[in-house]
C-alpha cells in the first residue's frame, strides 16, 4: 500500500537545529519582555509554525537534500518557486500568497538578520493576480442559478405534456431543476 506524504512536517520530525531555533524564538513564558515574539497571540504562533512546517514538509517530500542545509540557507528564490508550483497544484493563489506571507513573518522572527523582502514581493505578485472567491466571472449568481432551475423544470413539464407517461429522464430533469431553485 502506497503511503501519502504529509503536507506538513511534524514538529518532532523537524531537523534538530530548526526545533531548537523555534523554541528559542517562540517558546517563552508570558513574563519575558525581552522576547521579540512575546506580543504574539498563541493562534498567531500556530499559524507561523504551520506555514514553516508546510515548507519543511515540501522539502522532505520533494527536495530532501535541501532539508539537510542550514535553516537560514535552505530558503531561496529557487526553492520558493518550486514550493509555489507545488502549492498551486492544490491551492488557490490567494491561499498560496497567504501561506507565503505567514512563512515570511516566521522567517523574519527566526532569522532577523536576513532580508526577506523578496518573499514579500513574490507573495504580493501572486495575490495581485489571484481571482477572489466572490469574483462574478467564477460562476453563476444565485439569480442565474434560479433561472436555470426554472428552465429545467419547464423543459421537464413540456416533455411530460407531450408524452402519455412520465419518463425517468423527465423526472430527473425536473428534480435537477428543483434542487437549485429551493
Amino acid at each position: 500500500m502506497q503511503t501519502i506524504p504529509k503536507k506538513h512536517l511534524p514538529f518532532s520530525a523537524w531537523p534538530p537545529e530548526d526545533r531548537a531555533l523555534w523554541a528559542r524564538v517562540f517558546e517563552h513564558d508570558g513574563f519575558d519582555d525581552e522576547a521579540k515574539t512575546a506580543h504574539l497571540a498563541v493562534a498567531t504562533v500556530v499559524v507561523l509554525r504551520t506555514s514553516y512546517a508546510r515548507y519543511l514538509g515540501f522539502l522532505a517530500n520533494h527536495d530532501p537534500v535541501r532539508l539537510r542545509l542550514a535553516p537560514e540557507t535552505r530558503i531561496d528564490p529557487d526553492s520558493i518557486k518550486a514550493f509555489v508550483a507545488h502549492l498551486r497544484e492544490s491551492c488557490r493563489d490567494t491561499s498560496v500568497a497567504s501561506l507565503l506571507h505567514t512563512l515570511r513573518l516566521a522567517l523574519r522572527y527566526m532569522f532577523p538578520q536576513g532580508d526577506w523582502s523578496w518573499l514579500k514581493t513574490v507573495a504580493k505578485r501572486i495575490m495581485a493576480g489571484a481571482i477572489p472567491r466572490g469574483d462574478p466571472t467564477r460562476g453563476l449568481t444565485s439569480a442565474e442559478l434560479y433561472a436555470v432551475g426554472i428552465d429545467l423544470m419547464a423543459t421537464a413539464e413540456e416533455a411530460l405534456a407531450s408524452s402519455s407517461e412520465a419518463t425517468v429522464e423527465s423526472a430527473l430533469l425536473y428534480r435537477d431543476g428543483l434542487i437549485p431553485s429551493r
